[in-house]
């Protein structure tokens, strides 16, 4: 019968290293020592002696963790391909933007006579004409 708070199985681990990917591995019960919230409180708990015992019993990555891995790196290539023509989409679209704007009146683009004052910017210039008799 195994001791209160123990396990009599053996400690399996998976790694999660592009290299190692998936592959299964037995650690020895004191490799990692992680207290219980408790015995930090009590405080009079020694850990044990750390173990740096490890035995892989996977020695190969499987064909379908070596595909997966694959699409993973294809889909960050992609991600990272979206983001860049995004962020240069918007570096362009805020240039274009500047470009309407000229002393605080909106420029039309794409109508006949371009750079004329948009519809906003004309009631305000009739505001501002001053009329001499």
């Amino acid at each position: 019968m195994p001791s209160r708070g123990k396990s009599s199985k053996p400690k399996v681990a998976k790694s999660k290293e592009e290299k190692t990917y998936n592959q299964r591995y037995w650690i020895c019960e004191n490799y990692a020592f992680y207290p219980t919230p408790r015995q930090i409180r009590v405080g009079s708990m020694t850990p044990p002696p750390p173990c740096d015992f490890e035995r892989w019993i996977d020695t190969e990555i499987r064909e379908e963790n070596k595909r997966y891995l694959e699409m993973c790196k294809k889909w960050e290539t992609e991600r990272l391909e979206r983001l860049e023509k995004g962020s240069k989409e918007r570096r362009q679209q805020k240039r274009r933007g500047k470009k309407n704007w000229k002393g605080g009146m909106l420029l039309n683009e794409g109508r006949r006579g371009s750079k004329r004052l948009s519809v906003f910017a004309v009631p305000k210039q009739h505001w501002r004409r001053i009329y001499m008799h």
